[in-house]
Formats: structure tokens, sequence, C-alpha cells
């Protein structure tokens, strides 16, 4: 849609637009009636101008369109999308730190409040990222969490606590 003044202008667009479509059709005897998906991105509010770049945003709006159920309409969220790129980079950032060795393990220990003796030890997982130091785990543990690296670097965890063990 061209020339609509804002957001809430193409939101009643496409809303009368899937409301349109709905509309029950015959096929000689047949009767039929459609739904639709529509995924929106605004020019040049979404920060993108190139063609590709629009189209892009708005397939990633249908499919989120799509999975919200049947004539639904979803808007392109740039910061959701930035979000998401973010996440990825610090993924792929971790990916490449378990690789590279740079995780440790620090020891803490578990003492027994009532007789004042330790009871055994707690592993903790830092990072020593090459630029910013000693990370502490809530600067990345979290991404693992929710990734597919938990049981890579459950494991790393693990074998280097058992390697510890024997020296």
């Amino acid at each position: 849609f061209c020339g609509l003044a804002d957001e809430d202008e193409a939101r009643g667009a496409v809303a009368r637009l899937i409301l349109a479509a709905a509309e029950p059709y015959r096929f000689g005897a047949v009767r039929a009636q459609i739904t639709t998906s529509v995924g929106v991105t605004l020019f040049p509010t979404d920060g993108a101008d190139e063609p590709d770049v629009l189209l892009r945003q708005a397939d990633q709006a249908m499919y989120e369109a799509k999975r919200d159920g049947k004539n639904r309409m979803h808007f392109f969220d740039s910061a959701g999308e930035r979000r998401l790129r973010e996440h990825r980079t610090k993924y792929d950032r971790l990916v490449q730190a378990l690789a590279q060795g740079e995780f440790r393990l620090f020891y803490q220990p578990k003492v027994d409040l009532h007789s004042g003796h330790v009871d055994g030890v707690e592993a903790l997982l830092r990072w020593q990222h090459p630029q910013r130091g000693l990370l502490q785990p809530g600067d990345f543990l979290e991404i693992i969490e929710a990734s597919a690296l938990t049981l890579p670097v459950g494991e790393w965890i693990l074998h280097e606590a058992l390697q510890q063990l024997e020296k």
C-alpha cells in the first residue's frame, strides 16, 4: 500500500484486505472461502530501503502471521530482528569460545553451616574472553542454556573437572 499516513492506517487497510479475501465465493455448485496471512513492513521506518530487504522483512512478518493463525496480519519488528541478530552473534561467539578453550572452571567450597566442615565444592563456569577479560555467567549462560550448546558445554565441564581432579 502506498500513501498511507502511519501504521494505524496501514493496519486498517490490511484488515479490510483480509476481510475482503475471507468473503465466500462460488465455483459452480462449490462454495469456497480462503484465509490470508499478511506480513507487513513499513518503508522507511523499518530501516531498509533495498527492495530485497523489504521483501525479506515482509516475508518474515508473514510467517509470524501464519504462526498466529488464520486471517492474521503481522508487522515486521525491526527491534526484534536486531535482538535476534545480536543473539545469533553471541551464540556464534560462544561456539568459538568453546572450540578455542576460553572457558574456565573455578571452585567454590560447599560448607555445612552446622558443623563448619567443607562438604564438597561447586564448579563455577567462567569465560576468559580475549578482549573483555573474565566474564561472569550472567554475561553468557542464558544463551548457552537456551541453545544446543547446553550439552557440549556440560560435557566440557565434566571433562575439565575430571581432568583437574586427576592432577
